[in-house]
C-alpha cells in the first residue's frame, strides 16, 4: 500500500513511500488472490485504526486485519489485529470490498468460490457469496461481532454476520454518502453484468439477489429464449447490460 501526498489543493500527487507491506502475509498472485480491499475506520483520525481485506498465506483464505498508523504516518506491522476469517476453497471469486455505513458497522462482499455444488450463495450459513455486516472492533467469533439487528443474529436460520445473500462474485461496492444506499454490481456468468442497489439510511437486511437461479434480471442458466427470474423473494438488479453490450466483468 503506497502513500500519494500533494503540498496543496490543485498541486500534483507525489509519491510519499510505502505506508503498509505485507507481502509475506498474502498468497496469490493467481486470478483473485492478493490485496483486495481496505477501508478507514470512521473515526480513523482519531484512533488510526484502519482494515484490509487479503487471500491468507498459505491456505488462501479469506482475512480481514485491523492495523493501526503510526506517529510517521505509516502502519505498524506489529499492530495486526485479525478481525474474521472465512475458509475460502479455491482461487476464485473472493468478492474483496469492506467499507463502513452511515451505521458505523462494517460491510463486507464476498464471492462464491465458483462453487457449484453445493452452492454456497444461496447457503444462508456460509459467509460466501453475501454481504456480511459486523463490529469489527470485537474478537473474532464473539457475540459482540455480530449487530443485534442482524437478520440471522441469532444463528438459527443463518448466519450471524450474513446480511444480503445471492452474489456471485461482488469485487466493490459503495455507500451513497447523502441516503445511505449501499451500491453492489455484480459480475455475471454467461451473459449479463448487473448493478444492484439496497436503499438507505441503513440498507435493507435479508436481501437475496437471486444467484445462483437467477443471472441479472433472467433465470439461470440463461436460455433461448430469454426467461425472466422467477425466484420468489429475489431481489432484482436496478440495472444490467448484456455481454454483447460490454464482454467485460463490472467491476464497480
Amino acid at each position: 500500500v503506497q502513500v500519494m501526498r500533494r503540498s496543496s489543493a490543485g498541486a500534483p500527487w507525489q509519491k510519499a513511500g510505502v505506508f503498509l507491506d505485507i507481502r509475506d502475509r498474502i498468497l496469490g498472485p493467481l486470478v483473485g488472490r492478493g490485496l483486495l480491499g481496505m477501508a478507514f475506520h470512521p473515526n480513523y483520525a482519531n484512533n488510526d485504526r484502519f482494515y484490509v481485506f487479503y487471500t491468507r498465506r498459505p491456505d488462501g483464505h479469506i482475512a480481514i486485519v485491523e492495523y493501526r498508523r503510526s506517529t510517521n504516518f505509516r502502519a505498524r506491522p506489529g499492530s495486526a489485529r485479525v478481525v474474521l476469517v472465512i475458509p475460502h476453497p479455491s482461487q476464485y471469486h473472493f468478492g474483496g470490498w469492506l467499507g463502513f455505513g452511515p451505521d458505523g458497522y462494517m460491510y463486507v462482499t464476498t464471492g462464491d468460490a465458483a462453487a457449484w455444488s453445493p452452492h454456497p450463495s444461496q447457503d444462508l450459513h456460509s459467509r460466501l457469496g453475501k454481504i456480511l455486516r459486523l463490529n469489527p472492533r470485537a474478537s473474532n467469533g464473539s457475540s459482540g461481532q455480530t449487530p443485534a439487528d442482524n437478520p440471522f443474529a441469532d444463528g438459527q436460520d443463518g448466519d450471524p454476520l450474513v446480511w444480503a445473500a445471492g452474489l456471485r462474485n461482488p469485487w466493490r461496492a459503495s455507500f451513497d454518502r447523502l441516503t445511505g444506499d449501499l451500491w453492489v454490481p455484480d459480475v455475471g456468468q454467461d451473459s449479463f453484468e448487473e448493478v444492484n442497489v439496497l436503499r438507505g439510511p441503513t440498507p435493507a437486511p435479508a436481501a437475496n439477489f437471486g444467484w445462483r437461479q437467477c443471472e441479472g434480471m433472467h433465470a439461470y442458466p440463461i436460455g433461448d429464449p430469454v426467461q425472466p427470474c422467477s425466484m420468489a423473494g429475489s431481489t432484482l438488479p436496478l440495472l444490467e447490460y448484456p455481454h454483447a453490450e460490454g464482454d467485460c466483468s463490472v467491476i464497480g
